[in-house]
């Protein structure tokens, strides 16, 4: 009776690996935004897709995190749970920087 009162789990490794394939998707966009960097169409339409992608992995950062307070058993160490998607979603924020940056101040690539 206890256990069937009591929230378990979640759903914490689906948020996971829904937030990893948003930072494989970042990563994917930057590359194709410096392979195409001369091309200011695609340099903009790549910069918009890892904002998007941002936009959408910051949502599953706060559902999980929003999982994790509402969650009395989880599968490790609430710290770690935190950690965790707080460092992807570190990852996430740095590409779109990194992809915002070389936008802003027009950074030339040189290419060998």
């Amino acid at each position: 009776m206890l256990g069937r009162l009591m929230p378990r789990e979640g759903r914490f490794f689906d948020l996971f690996n829904q937030h990893a394939d948003r930072i494989v998707e970042g990563a994917q966009h930057l590359v194709q935004m410096m392979q195409h960097y001369a091309d200011a169409p695609v340099r903009q339409r790549e910069l918009d897709a890892i904002d998007q992608i941002e936009t959408s992995a910051d949502k599953i950062t706060h559902e999980t995190v929003a999982l994790l307070h509402k969650t009395f058993i989880t599968p490790f160490d609430r710290e770690d749970i935190h950690q965790l998607i707080s460092q992807m979603d570190d990852i996430l924020d740095l590409t779109q920087d990194v992809a915002e940056s070389v936008v802003l101040y027009d950074i030339q690539l040189v290419t060998p």
